[in-house]
């Protein structure tokens, strides 16, 4: 075989590589996400009665059924307004909907490679166009829009530098500015005298803000309903590393330890309590501190790992110069 035949039947191997791996990648987009809508709205459709968000996912007969409704009413993006998203690049351009609706159309699912030349590099930029047939339709998951039953928007990056931006636009973004905050400064400008100090307006505006701040549509109606803020499904224990000891604020009788035992101490000793619970020795403390806790003094294995919290904190480079 030829040097030129052995290049040439290598990178038809690598072809054929690159071709399955792309096969690949279209199987999972299709199973995770879809823009294909099963049943398209026509002109007369109207949002069903009872509204599908206030369905509950456990009373639900015919899933289909449920399912098509949900994607009609929470999941297109039926108007554009400028309120919303429709931004204007620059004055001689049209406004256009910063989600890109309308979309294409698109028979089969398909990824794309675009070579990016700048000054001096090269690059290769992807990006995936799923099947679709409803130019108003957000990606999305079936089972999470079925139990989140409301707007779901799930979309798969291939591509690291779109990642990297996503990312880095998101921890970036500022909080909206304040309306009231503006306002509030208005009305003291106005109300100076000639003879008054800019910065006169400027403490009566910041004391009127300093006691407010914004609150979003969503922490009100968490707070009008009276809903945490805040919620968690795991649970925390806190140990010292230092050794330092928490008062025994329980304690009656003169005989009683007026410090409690620090987690080190009950870790040392933990293989010589009188337990049902075997292979305690074998438990580092982490492990320990995890999956037992005393209730009454009796040492009592946890329903659920607890997640460890530690203090101080250590650096692992405090001693290196």
């Amino acid at each position: 075989m030829s040097p030129d035949d052995f290049e040439f039947l290598c990178g038809d191997v690598i072809r054929q590589g690159e071709d399955a791996e792309k096969l690949l990648l279209i199987q999972y987009v299709d199973w995770l996400v879809t823009t294909f809508n099963e049943e398209l709205p026509d002109e007369n459709w109207r949002i069903p009665d009872p509204h599908p968000s206030a369905v509950s996912a456990t009373t639900v007969d015919n899933r289909d059924n449920d399912y098509h409704r949900l994607v009609n009413t929470v999941e297109r993006h039926t108007r554009c307004s400028p309120a919303y998203c429709l931004k204007q690049k620059r004055v001689d351009l049209l406004a256009e909907c910063r989600f890109g609706f309308p979309k294409p159309l698109q028979e089969e699912t398909e990824l794309s490679l675009e070579l990016v030349v700048s000054k001096n590099t090269k690059s290769v930029e992807s990006e995936l166009h799923t099947k679709r047939n409803d130019q108003r339709l957000n990606s999305h998951n079936r089972v999470m829009l079925e139990n989140w039953r409301a707007n779901v928007d799930l979309q798969v990056i291939v591509d690291e530098k779109a990642c990297a931006r996503y990312m880095a636009k998101y921890a970036a973004k500022g909080e909206p500015r304040s309306k009231s905050a503006s306002e509030i400064l208005k009305l003291s400008v106005s109300s100076l005298q000639n003879d008054n100090q800019v910065s006169s307006a400027f403490k009566k505006a910041m004391i009127q803000v300093a006691g407010d701040r914004d609150m979003a549509a969503q922490e009100t109606a968490h707070m009008l309903l009276s809903l945490p803020l805040v919620g968690c499904t795991f649970s925390f224990v806190t140990i010292s590393l230092d050794n330092s000891r928490k008062v025994n604020i329980d304690a009656e009788n003169e005989g009683d330890e007026v410090l409690q035992k620090s987690a080190l101490q009950e870790c040392g000793e933990r293989a010589k309590l009188k337990s049902r619970y075997t292979g305690l020795s074998q438990l580092n403390l982490m492990q320990y501190m995890s999956q037992y806790t005393k209730v009454r003094g009796e040492l009592t294995k946890r329903a659920n790992p607890y997640i460890v919290r530690t203090f101080p904190k250590i650096s692992a480079t405090a001693n290196i110069s």
